[in-house]
């Protein structure tokens, strides 16, 4: 990109899109951006250039804040469960 970006230079300034993008590879925010793109892909993406070693551990106040979070979500679920066998869907 950045061949092309100095053979096509011109006079007037202009934002290049080497600069960015080297950015996002070098953050690892490509892949971030990759994953999200297409959802099928987000765990062998996550696994191969997300991962840091020790990220699988959580800490205890991690941990319970996981779990408030399931149990507010399956509250939800139950609660979305009755209201469709009240219609009968």
């Amino acid at each position: 990109m950045d061949k092309v970006e100095k053979e096509k230079a011109t006079d007037k300034p202009v934002a290049l899109l080497s600069v960015p993008m080297r950015d996002s590879w070098i953050s690892g925010r490509f892949w971030f951006n990759l994953a999200m793109d297409d959802s099928w892909t987000i765990d062998a993406v996550y696994w191969a250039a997300l991962h840091k070693p020790g990220d699988e551990v959580l800490d205890e106040a991690m941990e319970d804040e996981l779990k408030a979070f399931y149990d507010m979500k399956m509250k939800q679920l139950e609660a979305l469960n009755a209201e469709c066998k009240e219609r009968g869907t």
